[in-house]
Parts: C-alpha cells; structure tokens; sequence
C-alpha cells in the first residue's frame, strides 16, 4: 500500500478541494528518477476519482515524436467515454477542432465539420480553445484530474497547450498534477520557461519537490509487503536500504527483490518473512541497471533478447513490432512480454490491446544502455525496416518512429532514407501545428543531408524550416528563408523560391528599416514567376508593403495596384483580402485615405465570407483606420470586434494587436492612466514582435505629451535617433523633448534640418501627418514661421483627417493647422481650423484635446483684433479647468499663463 508523502498528499489533497469550488489549480511534482512522482498523482487521482472525479492521464515519452502526445492520450480517453451530450455542444461551439488531436472524435459523433482554415498561429489557438471549452465542459458535470506525467520529455505545443488551459480556464473545476525530472532539464529547456512563467505570478501553481523515504517510511513499506511487523531485523534493514537509495522508493523495491533472489529476505512455513541477521554484511552498492539486468537474465535467455529489442524499439511496445523484429513469432514473443509482466518489468496496456509497456522508463533506459553501440544501431535499423514494411507509404502517426529509428540506425548507406522521413515527420509536425517538433526535425534533417546533399531536397527542407523558426517565433526564421529563396532563385527553382519569399515575410515593415536582402528576393521571385500565378499576386503585394519606408508612393502604389488585379482575375477570396489589406499597408498616408477605406469595406466583407479568425482581424485592423477619417463609432466597431476576435482565438499575436489599440483608444478619451497601463501590459504580450517596443515607445511618448512630462524622454530620443538614422520620426520625437525641457536652442537645429527642403525628408508613409503634426508642436514652441508656413501648406489639403499611426494619434489635423494659423497670425483661419478640431473633439469624446483646443482657440480670440476677448477668456478658463481634471499638466499651466496676460484690467 502507499506509504509515507503525507505532507505532499494533503497539499494535493487541498489543491483538489479548491479545484472542486471551480478554481483551477496546477501541482507540479518534481523529483530525481523513481522518487515516486508517478505514483504520487496516481494516488492523488485514485482519491479524487473517489471522490467523483473524471480522472484524464497522459504521458510524455522520450524521443517518441508524437506532438501534444499526452494531450492525445488524455483527451483521447475523454472524447471516447465522456457525455455524448457534452460532445454534441462542443461541436457547436468549436466545430471540429478537437478532431485535429483526437481523430476518433469523428467515430463518436455523427457529423463534424472540418478544422477552421486559417494561418498555423490561429489554428493552433482554435485548437487551444477547444481543448479548454471541452474540459471546462466536462468539469461543469464533474470535476477533473488531469496528469500529465514526464514533462521533461514535453515538447513544446504540449506546454503551450497547458499554459493557455492554466490561464485561459481560471474558473473551471480542474486540477492539473504535472510530474517532471528537474534535474533533467537544462537551461534552454522550454519547460523551464514555463515553471518561470508560473513563478512569477503569485498563486498560479504549487511547487512539490520530492525528496527520499525516511527509515520509519521505508520500514512501513517493508511492513506493508510483508503483512506483519518484521522487528529490530527490519529496522535494521530499512536502515541499510535508506543509507544505500538515500529513500528512493523505485531503488528500494529493486533492491528488496534483489535481497529476495539472493536469499538475504526468507519465508518460513508459516508464511513469515525473516530478515536473515548477516544482512549489514550483504554488498548493497549494486548499480541499479545491474540489478535490473539480473532480474532479466533470471528470465531466460529468449526473454533477455526480447526485452532488449523491445527497449530499443521505446517505452510502449506493440507485440506485432517485436515479433517481425525478433523473427520469433507473435506467440513466442508474447510468452517473453507475460514472463517480463509477472517480473513487474512490463505491464499489458489493458486499453491497446496487443501493447505493452515497461513499468518505469528506467527500466527501459537500463535495458538500452546495456547495449553497445554496433548492437543498437542493428536494432534500430531492423526495427525501422520492420515498421516500413508495416506502415507502407503511409506511416501517419508513425513517421517519427520511422524518423527516430533510421537517424539511430548509422548506416552511411542510409543517410538519406534517415533525412527522407525527418523531413516527412517535420512535415507531419507541421500539419499537427506542433512547430516546435517540426523544427527539430528539420534541422535533423538537413544535419543528415550535409552540404553534398541534392540540391531540390536541400531547399525543400530550409522552406520547411524557416516555415517552422516563424511559426516558433525563432527569430532566425528570415535568414533561413533568404537562403532558401537565393538557392532557389540560382537554381531556377521557381516554386520554392516563390514559398521561400511567402514565408519570409512577417505582414508588415519594420519601422524606418530596409532590408534589402529580403526586398532582393521579392523583386526576384515577382520577376520569376509567371505573370498570371496567383503566387506573384502575394509576391508584388509584399514587396509593395516592405517597400513602404524606402520607396516613393507612386512606386507602392504601381506595384500593389498591379497584386490587386492579379488578385481580382484569380478570384481567390482569401488571397484577394489579404491583398487588398497590404494594398493599404503599402499605401497607407492621408493622401489616400478614400481609395484605403474603400478597399478595407471590402476586405472586410470577404474576409466574412470565410470566417477565417485571422483574416477578419487584420481586416478590423487595418479598418482601425477609419479613425482617420473622424469616424470614432467606426472605430469603435473594429476594436469591438478584434476583441470579440481576440476572446475566441486567444491568440497572442492578437492579443498585442487589441491591448496596443485599447491604449490608444484610452489616449483618445484622456484616460492617461488607463492608456499607460494598457501600453505597459500590450509591451509584456508583444513576445517576439519585432515591433514591440517601437509601438509601446510611441504610445508612452503620446501619453508623456499629454501629462506634459515630455521633457523626460530627452535622453531615450537622443538614442532613438542614433539608433534609427534611417527614420525621421524619431527625430522629431527629440525635438519635442528638447521642447519640453527648455532646451530651445538645442532643438531649433533639428527643426531646421527637417525644414530644409520643405520638410520633403519626410517619406510618404504611415508617419507622415503624425510627423508633420508634431513639428507643428516644435515649430509653435520656437515660433518658427518659416517651418509654419510650410508645415501649414503641406497639412491644409488633409484638414478633415485625423493624425493615425496603426497604434497612436495626435489628433485631428484641423487643430494643429489652428496651431500654425494662430503663430502665422491667420487669426481668421485659425478660428475656422480650431472651431471645426472642437467639434471633432466633442464628436471624438476627447477631453485633453479638447482643452487643447478650447486654449488655442481662447489665444486666438482674445488676439484677434475686435475678437471676442471675453468668450476667449472663457475658453481659457474652461481648458484650465479639464485640463487639471485628466492630468494634462502643460495644457493647464499654458492656459493660466494666457488667463494672466489677458486679464482685464
């Protein structure tokens, strides 16, 4: 019976009481091999189940290869005996993405429609959701353990899996029991990412470090075998056997059956066991996998053979596998695995039937290691050939077997079969949106191949890689498919340089950068591919949007006019909405406002049409820039969806998208410090974006600006400019700095640099009228009137518009063209400009920039000769006023200023 962790049992004990209440809970047990981890969740569950619990178990295996494999496992014994009731709303709710990891949901229900088509990243969250939505399900009709045992050996998705279930089901009556070897993990491990992820937020998991029996628990142990109290003999032996495990409970059985074979522990005839007196004179030091090896030779030579081959073959072993492999037929071969069965080595998998698995990875690990290196290799190359003539051209699920066996095999003349199915089982990965398992055989693969390789297989495999490095967030996924597309382009390769170019390109420009490796690439695959593939549509359409900080708007728009009507005759609804939004990527500045809005209403509307997640939010994305246009309700729509988006997918890529447009929507109605916040949190989600710190830099600068606490970004600006020569709006941001602490004279050179040539510096992108804007705040503090005049020229045919970045706004154009009248002294224009920016305010629910506004406004009338010097005091008053209800600090001590010098006296 199980003895000794009560103080680990009743911290499980309490975990499964508050998962009971409807709180999710998340134990992990951690310990040194055999320290009983297993055992431990296994009893835990055994109360719960008890108790009323769906009890779900799943194991991670090493070197198997089969993505979210304990997820399959679990998940597999829930969808086959759960409520068919529950299944039947599961599909309602998620379709079919639970069949992507259980296809035997497909035998349990009638009908089940096909997973969403939609990029990997967003089929991966569909499927995350439907796991969660089908436990959280499960859980409102009884409360549910879930082990996951091995974790160590967890791929990837498998923990990406489990940290969205933790987080995304909060309140579900869930107890997740996690058991891991930490002294197995490494530092790039990604399970330790995952325990520092649940570190540090406070509550979210508890830690049980296991550690060895104590004397009186191996004692009850000892007792507990026997049946009866073994006295000061037993003492002693416990002694012995804690000094020699240090309390590991699989080293103490092991030894205990050694003590049995060699005579040390008797039975007399009445049953008793005696412990014989000369047993601290016995030699405890045996290693383990000796003692295992003993066990196995007691067996018989035949069954010796058969569990050895049945090591190699892995943890769970198929008793038609082992006959081909051992030649001896599958009833010799059972014989073998029932004898290793009564031995406790193997136990029968009474749920696949004709399956056995060894009781304890070190078990099987002793066994492996116990072969040499010739001998092992053999094994593996005739388990591979066994399983190709087994699976044929279709091994499914089993190409990682397949994979794993003929990379272990080392047979030169084998290398490129062993590549062959890497590659095939990096492709299966793929399909089974488990990147990160991809990843590693791909790079398996182009290990095996080497530099000699074939060239069309060489390329086939650095397209699937660099598929799989951007779908992992790896960073390196550009270079990867640079090369692959530069191979391809040499080698005439059209195909894959095309995917290559595809691939490589991640949705938009990084800000101010050119990268004209990857613009060279997409310039020579749009020149390669045939005018009429749909392929050069997506091609020219990237180029178009890459080419947005670097190339002129006439250029941008040449190209994605051209994508647009290639996309237009292919007919292809998906590829013309994603055309249609990098047309407005490409062609995003306020001289194409109309033309832009009119191509996102329709990719709008056909991103619809396929109720494809992703497509419809880069869809509201983009059509965030109704904002330009003055149109707050439009906004407003598109955040609502994006989140509505966001809440069914939890996907993090759009999760950054929604908390980076929450904060400018919270810097549009003057919730300073809810916009902070809400830039603070979107920078802690932007995980690999490469993007992320530019989007935050700019919305605290937009809410420094309003507190009037620009002055303190003068250092971070300087190195901003420094860092990006390339991208003028940095240089403004300085200035305004400069500005805002005083430093006048240090910002005049920088005002004059950009006013030049007319401020003509400024390329037409997405940053051209909130560039422009802002010079207008430095040209207005310096009392430029040359760079007035020309900001003034420049601005004036986009004065209905408002100042939008894809992340920030400054506001409506019309007050800052208020703001350059009121310095040229246009006091008649400038009454017009800020009379229309107040009631874009009021329409808009801006408050700060109402203030602004209602400043501006009040110096302009209280200077306009024969003005109304009253209502301008007025103004002043009231922006003073609001100004100090949200916290914009500048705006109020500006305006009392004015209120001072325009007093009545």
């Amino acid at each position: 019976d199980f003895v000794g962790r009560d103080a680990e049992r009743s911290r499980l004990a309490y975990a499964w009481r508050i998962a009971t209440d409807g709180q999710t809970q998340i134990v992990l047990l951690s310990g040194e091999p055999g320290i009983g981890k297993t055992r431990l969740a296994g009893r835990a569950a055994l109360d719960a189940y008890r108790d009323g619990a769906t009890v779900l178990y799943g194991r991670c295996d090493e070197d198997l290869g089969v993505a979210y494999q304990p997820w399959r496992e679990a998940l597999g014994h829930l969808v086959a005996n759960g409520p068919i009731a529950v299944m039947r709303d599961h599909v309602v709710a998620y379709g079919g993405e639970i069949a992507r990891l259980v296809p035997e949901f497909h035998s349990r229900l009638d009908e089940v429609p096909a997973p969403q088509d939609s990029d990997p990243e967003t089929e991966r969250y569909l499927l995350y959701s439907a796991v969660r939505g089908l436990l959280e399900a499960t859980s409102k009709r009884s409360p549910i353990v879930l082990v996951l045992d091995d974790l160590h050996w967890a791929d990837g998705p498998t923990l990406s899996l489990l940290r969205h279930t933790v987080d995304a089901s909060p309140r579900a009556a869930l107890l997740v029991i996690a058991t891991f070897r930490s002294s197995e993990l490494s530092s790039s491990d990604p399970l330790n990412a995952l325990l520092a992820d649940l570190a540090r937020e406070q509550g979210a998991a508890t830690r049980l470090a296991l550690e060895g029996l104590r004397e009186q628990e191996i004692l009850a142990l000892l007792e507990g075998i026997a049946g009866h109290d073994l006295g000061s003999p037993g003492a002693r032996l416990a002694q012995e056997l804690h000094r020699e495990t240090d309390g590991n409970p699989f080293f103490v059985v092991e030894l205990l059956r050694h003590l049995g074979d060699s005579g040390a522990l008797v039975q007399d005839s009445d049953g008793r066991w005696t412990v014989r007196e000369e047993v601290s004179r016995l030699e405890l030091s045996e290693s383990v996998r000796e003692m295992i090896a003993g066990r196995v030779g007691r067996l018989g030579e035949g069954t010796r053979r058969a569990l050895t081959t049945a090591a190699v073959i892995g943890r769970d072993v198929e008793l038609a596998l082992l006959a081909q492999v051992s030649g001896e037929g599958e009833d010799v071969s059972l014989d073998h695995l029932e004898r290793a069965q009564a031995a406790s080595l193997v136990v029968e998998l009474p749920e696949r039937p004709g399956w056995f698995s060894f009781t304890h990875a070190l078990v099987q690990h002793a066994l492996y290691e116990d072969l040499g290196p010739t001998r092992r290799a053999r094994l593996h190359r005739r388990i591979a050939e066994a399983l190709e003539r087994a699976c044929g051209d279709q091994p499914g699920e089993r190409v990682g077997e397949l994979a794993r066996h003929w990379s272990r095999a080392a047979a030169p003349d084998k290398r490129s079969t062993a590549a062959e199915y890497a590659m095939r089982a990096g492709q299966h990965a793929l399909e089974q949106l488990a990147p990160d398992e991809a990843q590693r055989w791909f790079e398996q693969a182009l290990e095996l191949l080497g530099d000699s390789a074939d060239g069309g297989r060489r390329r086939e495999v650095l397209v699937l890689l660099g598929e799989a490095q951007r779908q992992t967030g790896d960073p390196h996924y550009r270079d990867t498919l640079v090369e692959a597309a530069g191979l391809a382009q040499r080698a005439g390769d059209v195909d894959r340089q095309a995917r290559a170019v595809i691939a490589a390109w991640r949705g938009f420009s990084t800000l101010g950068r050119r990268d004209d490796e990857l613009l060279a690439a997409l310039e020579a695959a749009a020149q390669a591919l045939p005018r009429d593939d749909p392929r050069r549509a997506a091609v020219l359409a990237e180029l178009a949007a890459e080419l947005s900080f670097s190339a002129s708007l006439e250029r941008r728009r040449t190209l994605a006019d051209e994508a647009l009507g290639l996309a237009r005759r292919v007919g292809d609804v998906r590829l013309l909405c994603r055309v249609l939004v990098w047309h407005s990527y490409a062609t995003e500045v306020a001289h194409t406002i109309d033309t832009r809005l009119a191509h996102l209403a329709e990719a709008r509307a056909l991103a619809d049409t396929t109720a494809d997640p992703w497509l419809q939010f880069q869809a509201e994305t983009k059509s965030c820039s109704l904002l330009e246009a003055g149109d707050i309700d439009g906004f407003d729509e598109c955040l609502a969806r994006m989140r509505d988006l966001q809440e069914a997918v939890q996907q993090p890529t759009m999760g950054w998208v929604v908390q980076f447009t929450e904060s400018a929507r919270a810097l549009i109605a003057g919730r300073l410090d809810e916009a902070e916040k809400a830039a603070i949190a979107a920078l802690e989600r932007s995980g690999n974006a490469p993007d992320g710190l530019t989007v935050f830099g700019a919305q605290i600068a937009a809410v420094r600006r309003d507190q009037g606490r620009y002055h303190e970004l003068v250092d971070l600006a300087a190195q901003a400019v420094l860092d990006n020569p390339a991208a003028p709006a940095f240089r403004v941001v300085h200035a305004m700095a400069l500005c805002s602490a005083g430093r006048h004279d240090e910002a005049r050179p920088l005002l004059a640099a950009s006013a030049a040539n007319g401020f003509g510096s400024i390329p037409l992108d997405h940053l051209w009228s909130s560039t422009l804007v802002a010079w207008t705040e430095v040209a207005s503090a310096l009392g430029d009137h040359d760079a007035a005049a020309s900001l003034y020229e420049q601005l004036l045919p986009h004065a209905s518009t408002v100042a939008w970045t894809g992340a920030t706004t400054s506001g409506p154009v019309a007050r800052a063209l208020g703001r350059l009248a009121l310095l040229l002294q246009r006091l008649d224009e400038a009454e017009a400009h800020l009379t229309s920016a107040f009631a874009a305010h009021e329409r808009m629910g801006s408050p700060i920039w109402q203030a602004d506004t209602e400043r501006l406004l009040g110096l302009t009338l209280v200077g306009q000769p024969g003005g109304d010097a009253a209502r301008g005091r007025e103004l002043l008053g009231r922006a003073a006023d609001t100004a100090r209800r949200y916290g914009a600090a500048h705006i109020e001590r500006e305006a009392e200023v004015a209120l001072t010098q325009y007093a009545v006296r």
